[in-house]
């Protein structure tokens, strides 16, 4: 057994602290250090480590430089002027930040009003925006003036569109009054109603031809009608007579009107030729 020795009288100018020393009977009651030595630029929670690392068997050196690898957390052991500049900085980059966004915002915002003002629909989602080409709008007419349909309201709109019927109904009934009279005053003779006349007047238009051929008819139902010496349509010989049949024929094989006949035949070489000799005969 290794006897132990009390030294006195001595002064030590270096104690070696280890974990596993050399002389186990060696031992000092108390020892204390400086927070420096141990935690100098260490974070509470990198301290913490270290402990944990030591208890686990690591030597202190091993567990301090393993601690000091950890991140620094910065939090109350932060100085407050640096605490303060980042605050500062954090505060400029949200400034720059927002002023970017106002400014996009209103980017967009000309841009939506633009094309809105084409004719374009903008629609906003989630997953972004979709602009697409708005319908073209119905228009109403008021007082003779155009007005868009959707901004009329409903029971205006209503009215609107009674009246507008109303009014249609009249102007027909005005342009079927304005044939008739037409047609009786330039095709008295010819048989058929005054707007039935009419509306063959219309029909042709400006074409001479067709005009030409129906005031004719006309004529010739006039002279037909007028008894001056003989009689022609008794005469079954005369030019009148037999375009007369020849027109009557024709009715009745196509099953148009007299008039109509009577322009059509006069339009063909012996028809012509029969229509020549039968204004002579009347005359």
């Amino acid at each position: 057994m290794t006897s132990a020795h009390k030294l006195s009288g001595i002064k030590l100018s270096e104690i070696s602290l280890v974990d596993v020393p050399a002389n186990a009977g060696a031992t000092i009651a108390l020892w204390k250090r400086a927070e420096k030595e141990t935690g100098m630029n260490m974070s509470p929670a990198q301290k913490t480590y270290m402990e944990k690392l030591m208890a686990d068997g690591m030597g202190e050196d091993e567990a301090k430089k393993a601690a000091m690898k950890e991140p620094m957390e910065k939090g109350a052991d932060m100085d407050p002027k640096d605490l303060t500049k980042q605050i500062e900085a954090l505060t400029g980059q949200v400034a720059t930040l927002t002023k970017r966004a106002d400014t996009a915002d209103a980017a967009t915002a000309l841009i939506e009003k633009a094309a809105q003002d084409a004719g374009f629909t903008v629609t906003k989602t989630d997953t972004g925006v979709t602009v697409a080409k708005a319908a073209d709008p119905e228009y109403v007419e008021i007082n003779g003036q155009k007005v868009e349909k959707s901004s009329v309201p409903a029971p205006l709109l209503e009215m609107v569109m009674k009246q507008s019927v109303e009014l249609a109904a009249m102007r027909a009934t005005q342009h079927d009054a304005d044939l008739a009279k037409r047609g009786a005053a330039e095709l008295p003779n010819l048989a058929g109603t005054d707007l039935v006349k009419g509306k063959m007047l219309a029909a042709a238009g400006t074409d001479a031809e067709m005009l030409t051929a129906l005031k004719s008819a006309d004529a010739a139902m006039a002279k037909s009608m007028t008894e001056i010496g003989q009689n022609p349509l008794a005469d079954e010989g005369s030019p009148t007579f037999k375009l007369d049949k020849m027109a009557r024929a024709h009715a009745t094989e196509k099953g148009v009107p007299y008039e109509a006949a009577y322009a059509a035949v006069t339009a063909t070489g012996e028809g012509a030729a029969l229509y020549t000799r039968a204004i002579a005969e009347s005359n």
